[in-house]
């Protein structure tokens, strides 16, 4: 065990777990950034070297799904009822996006077990836990407006998609650090809010 925690694992298990938070956001943005990092050789050199240089993600058909899933899914989250709908579609596919995700960029473990136990626990996890907190927030942002605030609220989601995804690349300890603090303001958002309804 003393050989899998080095400098590149706790970096990398940082930078998946900062991609699953965002995939909670909105599913594809962070596969195609992800995508579009690993085409180019961006972020964390220690990480990216270590990866396959023809991975999966990086291919032209990979990017063109994810930019293609991307702009539908940012596109139907603007309009009010179908994101609470979307939102029960989402959730089980951002966690499984989460998982995924933190088991494609964990380096230097070889055990495909732990791998996935961890990108599970993880990846699943975080995705799961801002999905659910974002579809709390869009519940009451429609009974609170009727939908109005919906459109915004989506806008400054995919916002945070994309700015989580890019900052995952190259400061995934100062993105985790930013959603800790983004859970607590927001449950303590939502539970006032609550308590006035």
């Amino acid at each position: 065990m003393e050989t899998i925690f080095t400098t590149d694992f706790i970096i990398s298990i940082c930078v998946g777990i900062s991609l699953a938070a965002a995939s909670g956001f909105r599913v594809f943005v962070p596969l195609l950034v992800a995508g579009l990092f690993l085409r180019l050789g961006w972020g964390f050199e220690s990480i990216t070297s270590q990866l396959p240089t023809s991975h999966w993600m990086g291919s032209t058909p990979a990017l063109l799904c994810f930019t293609v899933a991307t702009i539908v899914e940012i596109a139907a989250y603007k309009i009010p009822i179908v994101d609470n709908f979307l939102d029960l579609l989402t959730t089980p596919t951002a966690i499984f996006v989460g998982s995924l995700l933190v088991s494609q960029f964990l380096v230097g473990l070889e055990n495909p077990i732990l791998n996935f136990g961890i990108a599970l626990v993880f990846g699943g996890g975080a995705a799961g836990l801002v999905q659910s907190t974002t579809s709390g927030a869009r519940i009451i942002s429609t009974k609170t407006t009727a939908g109005a605030a919906n459109p915004l609220l989506a806008m400054l989601e995919a916002i945070v998609a994309i700015v989580t995804s890019i900052l995952a690349f190259f400061v995934p300890f100062l993105v985790l650090i930013l959603l800790i603090a983004f859970f607590f303001f927001t449950f303590r958002k939502i539970l006032k809010v609550k308590k006035g309804i």
